[in-house]
């Protein structure tokens, strides 16, 4: 199983990088935040015309964490910097953007995994 990694630079820090067990519970959901631009023309009928690019937002469900990445994950988020998320730490591509709200953790079982969502917007 690959691994996910976040990279963020705090205000004043040095850049953190943490590199964690893909642990998402069934992938992440995407979607998109602006939708296509429609009119109505004089004659009545509808054309859409689509935006040039549209920003990403994903909602990772996560499974089993720990509380090291639970940690990491609020830290990045209190950070209220922008976050390089990576969805295989192995390969090279990221999506760069801000956590939208804080994750909102349970405890399984009341034991030591948590479990949580993660939202990401795309910058």
């Amino acid at each position: 199983m690959a691994n996910g990694k976040i990279v963020y630079t705090p205000i004043g820090s040095a850049e953190v990088t943490y590199t964690f067990v893909r642990n998402f519970a069934y992938g992440c959901e995407s979607g998109y935040l602006d939708s296509d631009i429609t009119q109505r023309a004089a004659d009545g009928t509808l054309r859409g015309y689509s935006s040039s690019y549209r920003k990403q937002h994903f909602t990772c469900s996560f499974n089993r964490v720990s509380v090291t990445q639970k940690n990491a994950i609020d830290a990045a988020w209190a950070a209220g910097v922008l976050v390089k998320f990576y969805f295989d730490s192995s390969l090279p591509g990221y999506l760069e953007g801000r956590i939208i709200k804080a994750p909102a953790w349970t405890q399984d079982y009341g034991v030591d995994p948590y479990s949580g969502d993660f939202e990401f917007e795309e910058a």
